[in-house]
């Protein structure tokens, strides 16, 4: 289902190359050459991210600094982030039609990924929907959320902070993380992020050449949970096309 004015405020999809995969280096410029007409910016930022790892049974988690390049639009409201062994594509306007105004976008970066460095399988692919949603104030959850928590009548008048997830599986491949969480509120209404990150959980499960149509599965699927997860009377007011 489409909307006019659909609450999404970010969407990224995700390639993760496996840990053997050779790379170096010169890949970010080598892809922003290929890139450059679409995203002419670019800039560069260290990011710490999180390292699992296990010892005679015990998780150890470590941060490790790792450099991200990212490719911009004239207009700053798309991007092209590139790690290590990891390329994602941001969009963060509004779009109307998958098809014509994020799709496309994923398809370019994906083709010039593979003409880089030739992958020859995928340790995740992801996509992800992060929903900011208002509804009047003190509203009843269960009129406008689908997905969210269960609280005792007694209870509600308490509650300051809210935050709820679930991760659910698909096709023992797949899988999909719904997390409903309250944030600031800008104006007279209270805020929300209904963020779905839907990815593959097996690793090396879906083959180079089935990756942009897994992509368009996920989004489907993606379209799916947030109709259960919301009501008719939320989806209203984001005018249907």
């Amino acid at each position: 289902m489409a909307y006019k004015k659909a609450p999404v405020v970010e969407a990224v999809c995700e390639f993760r190359l496996p840990p053997d995969t050779l790379w170096d280096g010169t890949i970010a410029g080598l892809m922003w050459g290929k890139l450059q007409r679409t995203f002419p910016d670019k800039d560069s930022r260290i990011v710490n991210e999180v390292v699992l790892t296990k010892n005679a049974g015990v998780m150890n988690q470590t941060l490790k600094p790792d450099e991200r390049v990212r490719l911009f639009t004239e207009d700053k409201n798309r991007y092209v982030q590139i790690g290590t062994r990891l390329v994602s594509i941001h969009n963060l306007k509004h779009f109307e039609a998958w098809e014509r105004d994020f799709e496309p976008a994923i398809n370019e970066v994906f083709d010039e990924l593979n003409a880089v460095v030739h992958p020859d399988a995928f340790q995740r692919i992801g996509l992800r929907f992060i929903n900011r949603i208002e509804i009047p104030k003190k509203s009843d959850l269960a009129e406008y959320f689908a997905f969210r928590p269960l609280v005792d009548q007694d209870l509600r008048g308490n509650v300051k902070n809210l935050i709820v997830g679930c991760v659910f599986e698909f096709r023992n491949r797949d899988a999909c993380k719904v997390q409903l969480s309250d944030v600031p509120s800008e104006g007279g209404n209270d805020t929300y992020i209904l963020d779905l990150d839907y990815f593959l959980k097996q690793p090396k499960a879906v083959s180079v050449d089935q990756a942009i149509q897994w992509v368009n599965d996920a989004y489907r699927k993606i379209v799916q949970i947030f109709d259960k997860c919301t009501t008719d009377k939320l989806k209203q007011t984001f005018d249907v096309i």
